[in-house]
Formats: structure tokens, C-alpha cells, sequence
């Protein structure tokens, strides 16, 4: 699995992100959209999408986990390019969802 790293500075994350592909629909204060998350890490993941959100806002995400089926994740906007998406910070897991991504994240990595 490759590892990528394109932040630079201090607003970094701390885990490591993985390359993925797949369909996410998330609703913030701008309404409901569609998008497709292509890297993921235990702290938050970077959604390709044309929707509209500010640094700061808070989002849920609905993207399906094998063993929790379609969630809804709450996640805080960390960083948005206009017309590429934005990376997200996840926010407020439940020790369920939590478990569910490390062991997502464990598959990615091979463990």
C-alpha cells in the first residue's frame, strides 16, 4: 500500500494516509453532496468533491465500513481547495467507529 504525505508545515497529520477510492455522500451547512474519498488515515481523510464547505465547518460523512455497515462519521474541516475537495479531521467517534477505522486501517496496512 503506498503511503502518502502531501501536507507540508504544521497543520500535518500525525498518522500516516492511505490511498483508497470509494463513494462518500457528506452533508455540511451548504446541504447534502457527494464525493469520493481517496486518502485515509486514523485522524481524518481527503474527500474529492465540488461541494462547498469553509476551513472549520463540521460535516457528516455516510461512507459504508464492513463492519458497521453505512455510518455517519462527524469530521471538522481542516483544509479546502476550491474545485479538488478538502481534508477532514474526524470528530466525535464513538469508541465503535474508532475501533471500526484501526481496524480498517490494520487491513490497509496488512496487519
Amino acid at each position: 500500500m503506498q503511503i502518502i504525505d502531501r501536507r507540508k508545515g504544521g497543520d500535518r497529520r500525525r498518522h500516516a494516509r492511505y490511498r483508497v477510492s470509494f463513494e462518500v455522500e457528506w452533508e455540511g451547512p451548504s446541504g447534502k453532496w457527494s464525493g469520493t474519498i481517496n486518502d485515509i488515515s486514523r485522524s481524518g481523510c481527503y474527500i474529492l468533491s465540488d461541494g462547498e464547505v469553509d476551513d472549520g465547518d463540521r460535516i457528516s460523512i455516510e461512507f459504508p465500513l464492513i463492519d458497521l455497515g453505512r455510518t455517519a462519521f462527524h469530521a471538522q474541516v481542516a483544509n479546502f481547495a476550491f474545485d479538488i475537495g478538502f481534508g477532514v479531521k474526524f470528530a466525535e467517534l464513538t469508541p465503535d467507529q474508532r475501533d471500526s477505522i484501526n481496524r480498517y486501517i490494520d487491513r490497509l496496512e496488512g496487519n
